[in-house]
């Protein structure tokens, strides 16, 4: 079999010898965004899949590819690097790839390609595939959204955001400054301690065999230096072991207080480990991000 992609510039329409299409009284079309082109370049563009049709459109509503499902006899996904590509197997023994786009959407084209199946068997598809086929998307960039939220990862503003994270820290600021100052002390006294010691016993002590006397300085001063390095690592650690488990308490409270809140409803469409991993690993990460994340940050 030789595997066809349809070009972006023209039509191309696969009818049925036969229209064989299966009919059912509420014939519904489902539209499946897709981010890439043939040539998988970024875009826009929608695949709508109904009892009778399969049609790849712009946005503008123009036709790019249809086909008659009477003139499908399978489908199936095609995964490469990067991207992937719902191929269509023809009457004729020719497959052509109707659709691509990136491994975001390879949950709901897979659904797409099980739906097409459900169709070329005459069958009726069942509610959870449709449910799964009919998965929301952004509205801005067509992205699915997580079956828990409302909200796409990738229009979200992330400064918004990490302004409403700092609110969290606002009560500990004295802490959070104390932690950062010590990260800035133990990184300066690691560049000094070379500097002071290896280099001036280096330079002017033992290569021109002079200054015998700072020789015994020179190793009290390393010592002074390591310990007080090593006391900083000790009370910047203390400081950030305290601020994590106070402010995992804060935002663990708050994510409690709003889940009691919330109706039976909520609890009914979703399920309960993804709820707890919000409450537990979602708040972990959080904290790492606070705590460890920013101090980091500054110091690097």
């Amino acid at each position: 079999m030789t595997l066809f992609t349809p070009p972006g510039n023209q039509k191309t329409t696969v009818a049925a010898a036969d229209d064989q299409s299966p009919r059912f009284q509420n014939e519904q079309t489902i539209v499946f965004q897709l981010d890439l082109d043939e040539n998988r370049r970024f875009t826009t563009r929608q695949l709508e899949i109904s009892p009778t049709d399969v049609e790849l459109r712009e946005p503008n509503g123009a036709v790019i590819f249809s086909a008659k499902i009477g003139a499908i006899t399978g489908s199936t996904i095609e995964t490469y690097v990067g991207a992937g590509a719902l191929v269509l197997t023809l009457n004729d023994g020719r497959r052509i790839e109707a659709a691509h786009f990136t491994p975001t959407l390879a949950g709901p084209m897979a659904a797409a390609s099980r739906l097409i199946d459900t169709y070329i068997k005459k069958e009726t598809p069942p509610e959870a595939l449709l449910r799964q086929a009919q998965r929301p998307v952004c509205s801005k960039c067509g992205v699915p959204l997580p079956d828990d939220s409302s909200i796409c990862s990738a229009c979200i503003d992330r400064r918004a955001t990490l302004a409403r994270l700092a609110g969290y820290g606002k009560q500990y600021r004295l802490q959070a400054f104390w932690m950062v100052f010590l990260s800035f002390v133990g990184t300066g006294l690691t560049l000094i301690t070379p500097i002071y010691t290896t280099k001036v016993l280096t330079d002017q002590v033992l290569i021109p065999h002079k200054h015998s006397d700072w020789i015994g300085w020179i190793v009290f001063a390393s010592i002074v230096l390591t310990i007080a390095g090593l006391w900083i690592t000790v009370m910047r650690g203390r400081t950030a072991a305290w601020l994590s488990t106070h402010m995992v308490y804060a935002m663990r409270t708050e994510v409690y207080a709003k889940l009691q809140s919330l109706s039976l409803s909520y609890y009914d469409k979703r399920q309960a480990g993804s709820i707890t991993a919000r409450v537990t690993q979602d708040v972990n990460e959080l904290r790492n991000f606070l705590v460890d994340g920013v101090q980091y940050f500054f110091v690097n």
